[in-house]
């Protein structure tokens, strides 16, 4: 019988340890409490495109990214349905004065998954809901790499008249 408990003896202290240290560390844990940092704010492919935007833009503007929509257009309305569809959205890209962060207009970056009814609908109000703000919205079509000039030259363009290839302006509806 001594033999038996002492071949437990060990078994029992190894648990009682090993409970203990996961117990330590699972209290660790959770007093961190229930968030975790996601990583880098932007896609790869949202970062080469804002490098080569703020390559592009003049030296009297910045950009800016991941805004929410609320941030830069409100409803005109009390009723909570028009907020709702604004304070859940955020624009890729907003443009803004230097000096004053006076917002001067936003960019919508699109890949594939915008070929989607859902993403296609979101886009068509967002491209509504900016234009009745009086906000320009400019997307551009996701790509492997992108020029600062291409991207200047799209921006000089006015929005309402011309259509170039990857841009679409505020009134723009259809894809390049």
């Amino acid at each position: 019988m001594k033999r038996e408990i002492l071949w437990i003896l060990p078994l029992a202290i190894a648990f009682i340890a090993t409970v203990g240290v996961w117990k330590r560390k699972s209290t660790r844990a959770r007093s961190r409490g229930p968030y975790a940092a996601k990583g880098a704010l932007c896609s790869p492919t949202e970062t080469a495109f804002l490098a080569a935007l703020e390559a592009a833009l003049p030296s009297n503007h910045r950009a800016f990214a991941q805004v929410r929509l609320i941030d830069v257009i409100e409803p005109t309305t009390k009723r909570y349905a028009d907020l709702n569809r604004v304070i859940s959205k955020q624009l890729d890209f907003v443009i803004c004065e230097r000096e004053t962060l006076r917002v001067l207009y936003a960019i919508e970056l699109n890949d594939r998954s915008h070929d989607r009814a859902h993403r296609r609908a979101r886009d068509a109000f967002l491209a509504h809901a900016m234009e009745s703000a009086g906000v320009p919205l400019y997307f551009f079509k996701a790509a492997m790499r992108y020029s600062p000039d291409d991207i200047r030259n799209r921006l000089k363009a006015p929005t309402d008249t011309v259509a170039l290839p990857g841009l679409i302006g505020p009134r723009r509806t259809q894809s390049f």
